[in-house]
């Protein structure tokens, strides 16, 4: 057999699991990609985390709050009933008053500040 016969052999099958191979690996890539739904909630959780914690720096630098807020610390974060806004509770532990050691930021999907209280 000549040579060139048998190189084009080869690539007769080669070709086709090697196209085959890429086609399934495009497939996990887009399966990947919609995978990457989580992230857009981590990613927006970051921001809404740096949000409230800019307000809680802002209500500091307005004397609105005690500059112990600045090392306060995140105890919840979740979406309301409707899912579109915010709830983010920050405790100061060095508050000895326990009653006013928690602090309420409502954030809505827009990014902007709804509501600020120490509960």
């Amino acid at each position: 057999m000549n040579l060139t016969i048998i190189k084009k052999q080869i690539f007769k099958l080669t070709f086709p699991l090697l196209s085959s191979a890429i086609f399934f690996y495009s497939l996990t890539q887009v399966e990947a990609k919609e995978e990457d739904k989580t992230t857009k909630v981590t990613i927006e959780q970051i921001t809404v985390k740096q949000i409230a914690s800019e307000e809680i720096l802002k209500k500091i630098a307005q004397n609105e709050l005690e500059k112990s807020w600045i090392n306060a610390s995140i105890v919840s974060m979740k979406k309301d009933i409707s899912n579109s806004n915010w709830n983010i509770v920050f405790e100061n532990n060095e508050i000895q008053n326990s009653q006013k050691r928690e602090l309420n930021i409502s954030i809505n999907s827009n990014g902007n500040i709804i509501n600020t209280k120490i509960i």
